[in-house]
């Protein structure tokens, strides 16, 4: 087998396993269950699109909190918590509709502008072999058990000081439902910092003379772009919803603002990477063609020229940008870590207006 046919079959190996794989996002898994329980109830011969287990989820998944409340007679904790438990939960679901949505978009755009552009045969393995075992890890179980614990724990201890009372068991168990939903969500956010972090490492296929005007770093660029405002979009619905105890909200926003921070900084560094590893390796080229014409006869006018036009294209390469980074960049940036501040302001928004009266 050649080169060209191996590089080939690998890529298209890939492209394969990112469409197999979309089925298999955390957070479908749940919807499609859903969906084989509902078609087995209805005798239905198709299957149900996801979104109807969406659906059917989000009138489901307040009922155990509901229940264990009302039998426990735990009225003063739910007049106090409850409707605003309900939303935080009905949140969990929709951080998890968010986060199929982004990964899918993330999936679809680096089978479609990514994968063709990896030049080297041991970065399309590496590639495959992330996309191939994102999900199928014991550390996503165990992350999210062990997120499901932390988060249970400490909401319902916040919110216990906050009432001044235990938040009682059927709250409890509202808060471990969501920390079950919203792990797969917080583990993809999390495995795309680790998969943007393994970008930067490949080689691609990007303009020789300037690489940051490659179509390769736009595509990526626009794929970071669009996720941090998956992310920050469904923050700014978080904060919202905690605006009911200022310290849930002020926790919140600083953890929104950790991934978020996180990602774009690893992002820039990452696009910054790719793009001076391929200024480097024509520089390195330009400058092992200079010195072989500097080893040869220096007194030869045309070795004198052909020198001094390496030079000149040298520097020119060498000026060109190393990063994506720029005014616009920062201030967009800037407007998707105000996201989940402005939930915050408009769900005090009477608060707010009365503070400038």
């Amino acid at each position: 087998m050649n080169t060209s046919t191996e590089f080939s079959n690998i890529r298209e190996d890939i492209k394969q396993a990112i469409l197999s794989n979309q089925e298999n996002i955390p957070p479908m898994r749940i919807f499609f269950l859903i969906t084989r329980v509902l078609r087995s109830i209805t005798d239905r011969k198709k299957p149900y699109p996801w979104y109807i287990g969406a659906m059917v989820l989000a009138v489901i998944v307040p009922l155990p909190t509901i229940a264990v409340s009302f039998v426990l007679e735990e009225t003063n904790q739910w007049a106090a918590l409850g409707l605003i438990w309900v939303g935080y939960l009905e949140y969990g679901l929709l951080g998890a509709v968010i986060a199929q949505f982004a990964t899918k978009h993330i999936l679809s755009n680096m089978r479609k502008n990514v994968v063709d552009k990896i030049e080297n045969i041991n970065d399309l393995e590496n590639f495959r072999q992330i996309i191939s075992y994102s999900w199928e890890t014991p550390y996503y179980r165990l992350f999210v058990t062990l997120f499901t614990v932390f988060w249970a724990t400490t909401f319902s201890l916040v919110n216990s000081l906050f009432i001044k009372e235990f938040v009682g068991f059927g709250l409890v168990l509202g808060t471990i439902i969501f920390g079950l939903i919203a792990s797969g969500t917080l583990y993809l956010l999390l495995w795309f910092i680790y998969f943007t972090s393994k970008l930067g490492a490949y080689n691609y296929k990007l303009n020789i003379v300037s690489p940051r005007e490659s179509e390769l770093i736009f595509q990526l660029s626009n794929i970071f772009k669009t996720t941090l405002y998956y992310v920050t979009g469904s923050f700014f619905v978080g904060t919202a919803i905690n605006s009911f105890n200022d310290f849930s909200v002020w926790l919140v926003v600083v953890v929104c603002w950790i991934p978020t921070i996180l990602l774009f900084v690893k992002s820039q560094s990452v696009l910054g990477q790719i793009i001076t590893t391929a200024k480097w390796k024509t520089l390195n080229q330009l400058q092992k063609k200079i010195k072989e014409y500097h080893d040869g006869d220096i007194s030869s006018k045309n070795n004198i020229e052909n020198i001094n036009r390496l030079m000149d294209y040298h520097e020119r390469i060498q000026t060109t940008r190393n990063s994506t980074f720029d005014l616009k960049t920062g201030l967009g940036f800037l407007n998707q870590l105000a996201l989940p501040l402005l939930g915050f302001l408009l769900a005090n928004i009477e608060v707010v207006l009365s503070f400038f009266k």
